[in-house]
């Protein structure tokens, strides 16, 4: 810990570098992409552990506590058994013959949902040899992925999944049920929203947002959109911001983080709003943010990834 930041209670991990942060609040462990995926303990910030080799890295723990799902850049997928203190692999799979077109996943805490070119896989994380493609039903190639397009950005909530996929110059935002795997909708993002509105993203409360484009607000539907040319709000949260990228809700729905590119290509901050009426309650403008912001497991923490990352407590702060 180091203190306190604008009214907030501050913690700050040192001498571990880290791109992506996931936190389990439960059991007070925290996993980073730091040089590799390690684990320390929170809040001492001490008892670190090597997990694994696999870098660029996006992180998942299952609702128990006992599994930690890892995703890259490359394809490459390992899942953990960590319900003893000491990680174990229990699953490896890696997809070389498909472009490699999003690094995040999604999980409802049991199943993670991985995205590999134009198809959608579900994989259990206790039983992860039980896998099934969910979404596409061709083979992923880096020799067609001009005719079958790949996804951009996939979101979880409720027994659904929202997920973008570009194909054909056009982006298409597609509605999945994961107790059934039957597409809901299908819907084509309207020519004059361009195709940089590529990326979609569950509000925790039933709604979603869009976002992507430069210049362009977040556009917010209260619920599943019939017309993506109507939504309910169109956010514009500062006009310092250029853009808002990475976006992520807290469990409960009530914040949202994002990088807001305030400098040109070169320049971002982390910044955090309150949902109920889209105001900007907190920045970190100190430093320059490289890569997303997030929440801890129940959203308690906003975590700030970086070369000595932050976590600080949403409960001691503001009323």
């Amino acid at each position: 810990m180091i203190g306190e930041e604008g009214g907030f209670m501050v913690y700050e991990i040192q001498n571990c570098p880290a791109k992506a942060l996931c936190f389990d609040e439960n059991r007070q462990r925290i996993y980073m992409d730091s040089s590799g995926v390690k684990a320390l303990r929170f809040p001492e910030m001490d008892d670190v552990q090597e997990i694994s080799a696999i870098q660029n890295a996006s992180l998942y723990i299952s609702d128990n506590g006992e599994r930690l799902g890892i995703f890259n850049t490359e394809n490459r997928l390992e899942i953990y058994d960590i319900q003893s203190g000491n990680a174990k692999l229990a699953f490896q799979k890696e997809w070389k013959n498909a472009v490699a077109t999003c690094r995040f996943c999604c999980t409802d805490g049991r199943r993670l949902f991985v995205p590999i070119q134009n198809t959608l896989h579900c994989f259990d994380l206790q039983s992860p040899d039980n896998n099934r493609v969910i979404y596409g039903n061709e083979e992923p190639s880096k020799e067609h992925w001009h005719d079958t397009g790949h996804i951009t950005s996939l979101s979880y909530y409720n027994d659904e999944i929202a997920l973008m996929h570009y194909m054909f110059k056009r982006n298409y935002l597609v509605r999945i049920s994961t107790k059934d795997d039957s597409i809901l909708d299908k819907l084509e993002v309207p020519s004059d929203l361009g195709t940089s509105f590529s990326y979609v993203n569950y509000d925790q409360k039933g709604g979603l947002c869009l976002s992507g484009l430069m210049g362009a607000p977040v556009l917010h539907y209260r619920t599943f959109p019939k017309d993506i040319s109507d939504p309910d709000t169109a956010i514009r949260l500062s006009n310092k911001a250029l853009a808002y990228l990475g976006l992520n809700f807290s469990a409960d729905g009530e914040y949202l983080t994002f990088q807001a590119l305030v400098g040109g290509a070169n320049f971002s901050e982390a910044w955090l709003v309150r949902t109920d009426d889209w105001s900007v309650v907190q920045t970190v403008a100190d430093r320059r943010i490289k890569y997303a912001p997030c929440f801890s497991s129940k959203g308690r923490y906003w975590m700030i990834p970086d070369e000595e990352s932050l976590l600080i407590d949403l409960e001691h702060g503001f009323a």
